[in-house]
């Protein structure tokens, strides 16, 4: 990116001022559930905040032997705070930058880098407020909040296939990996109790790695084609890479036959169980590792044995949050509804409707198997009370999943910020509130919660393919 610096002084302010607008509009709120995720966990962080601020033990209790300890309520708060908040900075950012307008012209560039940087400090200074009124060291909360602002500056993804694919990167495994270990209180704390110049050196460092991260430099229409998927493809699997990935790709014969948006593939069986059992034991042995490097607690089987139980069951959030995939990315409708064999919309919007509860049925169901195991394996329930406690849990997410349609049933509300609230919203609040009901309460009205959430898709199933066929399908969804 080509910077002019004889560009006058003045413009080059009112440039960013303009940028800096987009951030309070509705531009900002468009297709960003990070946004609504961040003003959440934001007012969650102040609340708690103002609490602690106006407790009676007053600031010293935060400090022990001349050193800050945070709230164990507030750290995790405070974090998700930054993170939703820098992220949808940052996804608003690219968004802005990507298109060719902006990449031919300059001036343009200039004004949203610029506006991103203004935005960014403001919200390092906004964001530091919570923690600095319980007494916690300045220059220690900007030198977080300076990690999590690298953490999440970096180019976001165009999709959601290649978001599971950046993932694997080095700079996502590393925001990966340091947001679940920052997320640990006691892992802030020891930040917080670094010296002032060591706190100085990790304010310079990230801010100047997230400046780099923020140049922007490599401008595609769309990403890379690979190599091979250019040339023909050849009849046979010659490979046994091939015939392994066309084994765990199967679908079975009943499901719909239509090339809807799967990020995880929630269609193919061998491969949700994969993505269940591979996510519970990598999140298992995060939890050891964290807990070994932030308590001293020396990993071991039995440890990781208590901890897949719970761990399991958030792999009914992963599934959950892929299934609505179809319903913001719904560009190819057109041409699938002309080149199909549907003919009326009302019948292809019954059978994408279908086809979505065919897949939440039986992710559903492979999750809470696994939900079961590991229940019977902790010894925390026979293996039939476990295996219908973890198949009540499997069959909700069925309903749960609908719960995002219910933006169809308004034009208004048929946009792509407000299925991801409603589907955040589903997973996060019903389907945890549901699986801790069933698995850890002795509660006998517990099993009405699946019934009901079975009943919930089947009225679904009649009543949103009717308002979703009655409706305009653009090219892209409205925004």
């Amino acid at each position: 990116m080509t910077f002019v610096a004889c560009a006058p002084i003045g413009r080059t302010v009112r440039d960013c001022l303009r940028a800096m607008r987009l951030y309070v509009s509705p531009v900002f709120l468009r297709e960003n559930p990070l946004a609504f995720l961040a003003i959440l966990y934001v007012a969650l962080c102040f609340g708690f905040a103002f609490l602690l601020h106006h407790d009676r033990l007053g600031h010293d209790r935060f400090w022990h032997d001349g050193r800050y300890t945070i709230s164990p309520v507030l750290a995790p708060i405070w974090w998700v705070s930054l993170y939703a908040s820098f992220s949808a900075i940052s996804l608003h950012y690219w968004r802005q930058i990507r298109p060719t307008t902006t990449y031919l012209l300059v001036r343009l560039q200039r004004a949203e880098y610029h506006g991103v940087l203004a935005v960014g400090l403001i919200s390092i200074f906004l964001l530091a407020l919570p923690p600095l009124s319980t007494g916690a060291p300045t220059l220690n909360c900007f030198a977080l909040e300076a990690i999590g602002l690298f953490l999440w500056s970096g180019p976001r993804p165009a999709n959601r296939a290649e978001a599971l694919r950046g993932v694997m990167t080095p700079l996502g495994m590393v925001r990966f990996i340091g947001f679940f270990f920052l997320l640990v209180p006691r892992m802030q704390n020891y930040l917080f109790s670094v010296p002032w110049y060591v706190a100085v050196v990790i304010i310079i460092a990230c801010l100047g790695m997230a400046l780099r991260l923020y140049r922007f430099r490599d401008y595609r229409l769309a990403p890379e084609t690979p190599r091979e998927l250019l040339v023909s493809a050849p009849e046979t699997l010659s490979t046994p890479v091939e015939r392994v990935a066309s084994l765990i790709l199967w679908r079975p014969a009943r499901l719909v036959r239509l090339p809807l948006a799967d990020p995880v593939h929630t269609g193919s069986p061998i491969a949700v169980a994969l993505l269940v059992v591979g996510s519970t034991l990598i999140f298992g042995c995060l939890a050891e590792f964290i807990a070994w490097i932030a308590d001293g607690a020396i990993p071991s089987p039995i440890a990781l044995r208590h901890r897949l139980p719970n761990l399991s069951r958030q792999s009914l959030f992963l599934i959950g949050v892929s299934l609505s995939a179809w319903m913001t990315q719904r560009g190819d409708w057109p041409f699938l509804l002309t080149l199909g064999p549907y003919g009326e919309k009302r019948i292809f919007a019954r059978a994408v409707y279908r086809l979505h509860l065919q897949r939440a049925l039986q992710a559903g169901l492979i999750a809470g198997t696994m939900i079961a195991l590991t229940t019977w394996f902790d010894e925390r329930m026979a293996f039939g009370p476990a295996l219908a406690a973890g198949w009540a849990c499997g069959l909700f997410l069925t309903g749960a999943s609908c719960l995002p349609t219910l933006a169809f049933l308004v034009p208004r509300f048929n946009r792509p910020a407000t299925i991801a609230v409603l589907n955040i919203g589903a997973m996060l609040l019903g389907m945890q509130f549901a699986t801790t009901l069933v698995m850890q309460t002795g509660l006998w009205w517990r099993w009405l919660l699946t019934p009901g959430s079975l009943l919930f898709a089947l009225l679904c199933f009649f009543l949103i393919p009717p308002r979703l066929a009655a409706q305009d399908w653009p090219i892209e969804p409205p925004r």
